[in-house]
C-alpha cells in the first residue's frame, strides 16, 4: 500500500517540476500525477539504458524525483512536439 502512495507523491512532485520547466506553470494535480508516473517510468528506462548511477548517492526519494522529473520533461516535450505537428497539419 505504501509503495502506491509513495509513487503518487513522487509522481506528483516530478510531474509538477517537469511542467514548471517545460511550460512555466503546473497542469493541475491529476495531470501532474499521471505525467510524473509515466515520466518516472520513462526516466528509469533511460537511466537504465544509459547505465547512469549518479542518482544513487542522493537516496531513494531524491533519485526517483530527479529521474521522474527528467522523464516528465522529455514526455512533455514529446507531447508538445506531437501537438504542434497535428496543429500544423490541420492548418493546411
Amino acid at each position: 500500500m505504501w509503495s502506491y502512495i509513495s509513487s503518487i507523491i513522487i509522481g506528483a512532485i516530478a510531474g509538477w517540476l517537469g511542467s514548471k520547466v517545460v511550460k512555466g506553470e503546473g497542469n493541475g494535480l491529476i495531470v501532474n500525477i499521471f505525467v510524473g508516473i509515466i515520466g518516472g517510468i520513462l526516466g528509469n528506462y533511460i537511466v537504465d539504458i544509459l547505465n547512469i548511477t549518479a542518482f544513487n548517492f542522493l537516496g531513494d526519494w531524491a533519485g526517483k524525483v530527479i529521474t521522474g522529473t527528467i522523464g516528465s520533461i522529455l514526455l512533455l516535450l514529446a507531447l508538445r512536439y506531437v501537438g504542434s505537428f497535428f496543429k500544423k497539419k490541420g492548418k493546411r
